[in-house]
C-alpha cells in the first residue's frame, strides 16, 4: 500500500514547521517532522489503530485520524494507497469535511 500526499497537507506541514523554525524552535520542528513521518510510514501496517474522523461529514469509515504532539493528521484508506489530506494544529477551529 502506498502513500500519497494531498497538496493542502504538503502545505500545512511546511507552513508548520516554517511557524517553527520562525519562532527558535528549530530542534521541535526537527523532532516533530522526523516523528511525523515515522507515524505515516507506519500506517500501511497500524492504520486500523486510528480514530475514525468525527469531524468527517458522513464518514464510510475510510477517514481517520492520527495525533503527533498537538496536531491533528487525517487521512484516507483506500484498498492500494493511503492519502495524507490535512494536518491542523489541535487549537484551530474543526472543519466539517463534505465529499
Amino acid at each position: 500500500m502506498k502513500i500519497k500526499w494531498n497538496k493542502t497537507a504538503l502545505k500545512n506541514l511546511i507552513s508548520a514547521l516554517e511557524f517553527f523554525e520562525e519562532n527558535d524552535s528549530f530542534n521541535y520542528s526537527i523532532r516533530f517532522e522526523k516523528e511525523l513521518i515515522e507515524k505515516i510510514k507506519e500506517l500501511p501496517n497500524s492504520f486500523q489503530q486510528y480514530p475514525l474522523d468525527k469531524f468527517r461529514f458522513q464518514n464510510d469509515g475510510t477517514y481517520r485520524v492520527l495525533f503527533v504532539d498537538s496536531y491533528r493528521i487525517s487521512f484516507r484508506v483506500n484498498l492500494n494507497e493511503i492519502q495524507i489530506l490535512r494536518i491542523r494544529h489541535t487549537s484551530r477551529n474543526p472543519v466539517y469535511y463534505k465529499k
